[in-house]
Order: C-alpha cells, then structure tokens, then sequence
C-alpha cells in the first residue's frame, strides 16, 4: 500500500532572519532554507546532544545505524550479532525507553515500542544525532533515557549529483548502495537504495563446550533491500512541500543460541514509512503540517512450533504554530493524532486506538544570548489512560563565550504497549503508564584554538568540544515481565527504578599546514540503574543494577588524514553487564577495536576512493547478549564512487 503525503519544511529564523528571507533573494538566503526537524534544537537547546560528524556518516555507509551509535557515541547497544536484533539503552533505560525520531514522527512501535536499529542503514541518513535525557515534552510517550534522531536534508544547488558504495567482507557479506540526486533550484528530488546479500558465516568461540573451541556460524544470513525516495518544491522562499517514501525488506535466519544443537528460525521484516510535510513563513508566524503513514509486518517461524505473523499500522497528523513575539521571545502551540491498529497473531483482541495530543513550548534568550530559558508542555489524550501533564523546563548560561552551563528538569512517560496488554496467554489490560522525572546539567566548552605559525609553516591544536554532564532519573510503576502462577509470563507494574551517572566526552583537532590533521574523540560513562522497589518481599534484586545494563563504557576514535591518505582507529570497552536481577550471573567485560585504511583521487567531477577495513582488530572473544557468541576477527574491502556537476 502506498500513499503520498507532503511535509515542506522551512527553517525557523529570529525576526531579524525573517526580514532577511523578505528583502534579500541572493543565492546566501537560499542555502538557509532547508528541510529538516528542527523543533528540538529550538526547544531544547539545554539538553545534552551529540551529533554525528557528516564525515563519519559518510565513512559508514555498509553499515547500521546500531553499530555506529555503538562505535562512535556512549550508547548502550544490546546486539544479538550482526544482523539480528539490535536495541539500545540510554541513561540506564530499557529498549523501549529511547525514541527513533526520523524527520520529527517518532517511530517507536505500537506493539513493542522498540526500533531494531540493525535494520536502518546509515546510507539512509543525512543528519544523525543523540539527544540525552527525558524528551516525553517534545516527543511523547517512550522517551524516558532519550531519543535518537535522523534527518534527511534536501539540497536546492542546481545540479546532479551520484554515489554509488560497494564492499565486501571475508564472512560473505555483500553491501551495495547508490543514491542519486537533482535540483534546478524549485525543485529538488533524490532516490536512495541498497542491496544486502550475507551469508555471515563468522567465526567464533564456544565457551560452553569443553576446551573452548573455534566454530563458525551456519545459520545467520539474512538479505535485503530498501529505497528511500524524496521529492521537495520550494516555490519562494517562504514556502516549501516535501514528500517520502521510505520501503524495506529484510530475510534473516536467527542464528541458535550456545544452549542450542541448531536452528531452523528465521524472520521477516517489512516496512512502509510515507510522510508528507508543508512549512510556510509569513512575517513573524511560521506554520508546520505533516502527516505520515507507518506500517510494519514481521513474520516469524522455526519449523516447530511458532509462526506468528504481526502487522501493526500508524497514522500521524500534527500542526504546529509558532510565533516569534520579539527578537526575545518564542511561542508555539501544536496539536497531533495518531490512529493505531494491530493484526497479531498472538493478540487476545485486533485492537484499534485513536490518541490525541496538544503541545505548548515558549523560549526567551537574554541579550547577549547569555542566558536561554525554555519551557515544553505536553498533554495525552487517550481513552485507554488518564496520562499526567508532561512538562519540561530548560536553562543554558553562558558566563563565558567558550563556556556553557546547562540545566533541564522534565517528567517522562511511557503507555504500556499492545504486547504488554494484549499478548496471549499473559498481556495484562490493567497496566499503569510508567512515570518519573528525570534532572541533568552539562557544563560544556567549545571552540578553543591555539595556533603557531613559524617561517610559514602553521600549526593549531583546536578543542571542539569538551562537556561533562551529571544525571539523575527515577521512575514508578516501571513495567517487567515476570513469571507469575504456573510459569506464565505476565508484565506487571512492579518496580520503581532509580537511575543516575555522569557522562565525559571531548574532541580534539590538530592540524599542520593544511597536509596533515588528526582528531581525536573521547568518551566516558558512568551509569547506576537500581531496582528499589519491587513490591515482592525480601527481594535479592533490590538495590542490584538492572540487567544488561553496564555500569561503564568508554571509546576512543582517531582519525588521520595526510592528502588523500587517511587512517582511522577506534576502540571501546564495555563493562561487566549482569544476566539476572540478583546480580549474581554476569557476562565479562570486553573491549574492541577497528582500523581502517583508505586513499582517494579526485579527478574532475568523479571522486574514487578505495578501503580496507579489520574488525575485532585484537581478535576478542565477547557476547553483548548471553549465549549469542559475536564474531572474531574479521576483513572489509569497500570502493566508494560521488559523481557531481553543479
């Protein structure tokens, strides 16, 4: 089923940017006008977030966004092996704890309010970023540890651009992309597609037989293909339409567990993700229509006893009006809907709901812009819960031009999801909304550069960015699925959890001449998640950190480029993760690496580039998940190909 839906999306300016857009039609005005979620930047501007450079984007395009928020950001994500099953965990959260927000429609599941982020190819995305804390003001129910954003942005230079990647690795694995793009300056549209064909036969240890020894990996591959395809008109420039439409297929196998002798499982996933968007400026009003359609269908069997087919649909509208009062002060108002439906298998009823939202959010910046205060209110309408007011309040100072202090206090919610109410044998209808208040302040420093220039040789060592954030998070009726009578699994609003921990990142540039630069990223987390409250007596969980939740992460990437050679390092190292809510089972620690190398030539219009790439550089043995064995070490060969004319 396909449908067509517009969303035109117009920056939102200071009135000072406004008059600019009205008296000024130069080429400059027009590259301010882009197509792109920006609602967060401006409402929660005191929040913790990390971007992800445009340069690692472009160097992961065989990847998943999964493994790139493992590789390159403090995430925590929960991977049962390349290709399956991979979730994430922000800020001690749960899977269904982090928003996926792509071009501002929050695309958490209905049914399990979750996002295989192995399934998202970053060759899809333009713009990747990690927004920290609780975010339930801005973008509802689900986003207690975070969000993870992705936005496409459309390009209104005059021209035709292309890009084709290719690589290929020494377990079988086959990735394949191109994307292709053109504007006469009006109108702007680009195609995107991919192609995956793995056998993913990986090498690994065995640690449950005796003597540990080295197998490989039968039963893992999977195959797909997606395409994203955007078209976008600009007819002036206080106007602009845009339509997507995003379509995936996936074929996996699930691979067996360590306990398993072998596996027949295998999984289908389907989507469908069709937006439509309009974003006009008149005078100091900005106005903001989109709608979007969502449909996901998993069918999953083993040849023994399952086969569960699921399909869930969304159907989003949301407006929004934002008014710029003075040169201070910011006002904006929205209102969204959402229809839901679900047709499972497993389902004890095919329910159907309709859940209506309003929004406020004000925001004043003091002059010099030293001091920014924002304000977000949010209010759930549904027939299903009484949902609480959803507020949130935000604070940056500046003291210093380098340095920024800043401060947020907000409530986060998440609804219990169609699984958790209507999964049989064991849903339970008389869930609660799980509900807390999250508190976080990041001190941040920015833009400091030292430079040196000797006999007309130039030197400078730059701190981009260097922040260091402290968070704190509690939340009741949290929902755990526990063995009730009989054995039976049943989810129940059972315990209160408290969250806490720090976070440290900085980003270091030196550059020599123009000929060679290094940058180096740095990143630290602490995280406490403890169950206090159960309501079971004597229970040996409390007090005990959740599972799979490791206490610290820590990573380093440096990345080398002298002409067109370039070499990159990453390393990162994961914590003990407990297995069981005692604490008395856990996987060990590990940690890993990655090298790459690559050269490029630019002739004319046409730029090659060819790389090699090692993953598990030191050859770890290390499971994510329990019994889910990871691969050893293993090769990338990839050749890249952009084609442009302006």
């Amino acid at each position: 089923m396909w449908l067509v839906i517009a969303v035109a999306s117009l920056c939102s300016h200071s009135p000072s940017d406004i008059e600019l857009y009205q008296d000024n039609d130069t080429i400059v005005m027009l590259e301010s006008v882009e197509i792109r979620s920006e609602k967060h930047e401006l409402f929660t501007g005191s929040v913790k977030r990390q971007g992800i450079d445009h340069s690692i984007i472009k160097d992961n395009q065989h990847s998943d966004v999964a493994t790139l928020l493992s590789t390159h950001t403090p995430v925590s994500v929960k991977s049962y092996g390349p290709g399956i099953l991979a979730t994430t965990s922000l800020r001690g959260g749960s899977a269904s704890h982090t928003a996926f927000v792509w071009n501002g429609f929050n695309l958490q599941s209905p049914m399990h309010a979750q996002n295989d982020l192995s399934l998202i190819p970053v060759s899809f995305a333009d713009e990747m970023e990690v927004q920290y804390s609780g975010g339930s003001a801005l973008w509802g129910t689900g986003t207690v540890g975070g969000a993870v954003i992705m936005n496409n942005k459309p390009d209104f230079s005059p021209g035709i651009q292309a890009g084709y990647h290719s690589s290929a690795t020494s377990n079988s694995d086959f990735h394949n992309s191109i994307n292709t793009s053109w504007s006469n300056g009006v109108f702007a549209t680009s195609l995107r597609l991919f192609h995956d064909h793995s056998k993913n036969q990986y090498f690994y240890i065995n640690s449950r037989l005796p003597d540990n020894p080295k197998e490989k990996q039968e039963h893992a591959g999977f195959k797909g293909w997606g395409l994203l395809q955007e078209t976008h008109y600009k007819p002036n420039n206080n106007n602009v339409f845009s339509i997507r439409a995003w379509h995936q297929q996936y074929r996996r196998k699930i691979p067996p567990t360590l306990f398993q002798n072998k596996a027949q499982a295998r999984q289908d996933d389907d989507f469908l993700r069709l937006t439509a968007q309009w974003q006009g400026l008149f005078n100091n009003i900005r106005l903001d229509v989109k709608t979007g359609y969502f449909e996901d269908y998993i069918y999953y069997y083993d040849n023994t006893s399952i086969d569960s087919e699921s399909r869930s649909q969304k159907q989003i509208s949301e407006a929004e009006l934002r008014y710029y009062l003075t040169e201070k002060n910011t006002f904006s108002m929205g209102f969204n809907h959402q229809y839901i439906k679900a047709d499972v298998d497993d389902y004890s009823t095919e329910p159907s709901e309709n859940k209506y939202t309003i929004t406020a959010s004000w925001r004043r910046k003091n002059e010099p812009e030293n001091l920014i205060a924002s304000l977000n209110f949010r209010q759930k309408f549904t027939k299903e819960y009484d949902v609480e007011p959803t507020p949130g309040l935000g604070i940056t100072y500046k003291p210093l031009d380098k340095l920024a202090i800043n401060a947020n206090v907000a409530r986060s919610y998440r609804l219990p999801t169609l699984n958790d109410r209507y999964w049989s044998p064991g849903g339970n209808p008389d869930l609660k909304p799980e509900s807390g208040w999250t508190q976080d302040i990041n001190f941040e420093l920015s833009n400091i550069i030292i430079s040196n220039t000797t006999d007309n040789l130039k030197s400078s060592i730059s701190l981009d960015n260097a922040s260091i954030a402290v968070f704190h998070r509690k939340m009741t009726n949290w929902i755990s699925w526990t063995p009730g009578s009989g054995g039976l699994w049943t989810p129940q609003n059972i315990l209160e959890v408290r969250s806490y921990g720090a976070e440290v990142s900085n980003t270091l540039a030196y550059k020599y001449t123009g000929k060679l630069n290094i940058r180096t990223t740095i990143f630290y987390s602490w995280t406490k998640s403890l169950y206090e409250e159960t309501g079971r007596e004597n229970d040996a969980s409390i007090g005990k950190q959740l599972v799979y939740t490791p206490e610290h992460q820590a990573g380093i990437n440096i990345n080398i480029s002298a002409g067109s050679y370039r070499l990159s390092y990453n390393h990162r190292l994961t914590g003990r993760r407990y297995t069981t809510s005692d604490n008395s089972r856990w996987l060990e620690p590990y940690d890993l690496a990655d090298i790459s190398a690559e050269y490029t030539r630019k002739i004319m219009s046409v730029k090659t580039s060819v790389f090699i790439k090692i993953h598990n550089l030191w050859n770890r043995d290390y499971e994510v998940m329990q019994a889910r064995p990871m691969p050893l070490r293993y090769f990338r060969a990839g050749l890249n190909i952009n084609i442009g004319h302006n």
